[in-house]
């Protein structure tokens, strides 16, 4: 399916923290979703806190979606990883078509850096990293 086909991202929970990583670029070397999605990112100490989740996305479409446990210096980039747990390919955050999350944050985005969101589980979501504008917006 293409993106325009999925449905868009509209959990029905409220999640607080929601790093968004692309990862087509880990992919295309052959990496696994995990391991694309998991390392190595410039992440604050704010965003360190947890409970937290990931998700991978690749042209727009999330391919893995995990719990995030604990976040770890990664030595060989100096950057940080997380360690997580996959989360059924059914989770309301997988399979899904972000790119109205993505616009909100779009010229972040294109640089390749990842995106924190947060969802209040009735249809709004707000950029927290990636966009200036904290405000919530529609689904």
């Amino acid at each position: 399916m293409t993106n325009r086909q999925q449905p868009t991202v509209n959990p029905k929970s409220a999640y607080s923290v929601v790093f968004v990583f692309p990862i087509h670029h880990v992919l295309v070397d052959g990496g696994s979703v995990y391991e694309a999605t998991r390392r190595s990112w410039n992440v604050a100490p704010l965003y360190r806190e947890l409970p937290a989740h990931a998700v991978g996305l690749v042209n727009g479409i999330s391919k893995g979606v995990f719990e995030v446990n604990r976040w770890t210096p990664h030595l060989a980039s100096g950057k940080w990883e997380f360690t997580g747990r996959a989360l059924a390919g059914d989770h309301e955050l997988a399979d899904s078509n972000w790119v109205k999350v993505i616009d909100a944050a779009k010229a972040y985005w294109r640089y390749g850096q990842y995106l924190v969101v947060e969802f209040d589980g009735k249809g709004w979501f707000r950029i927290l990293r990636g966009s200036a504008d904290h405000q919530w917006q529609n689904l």
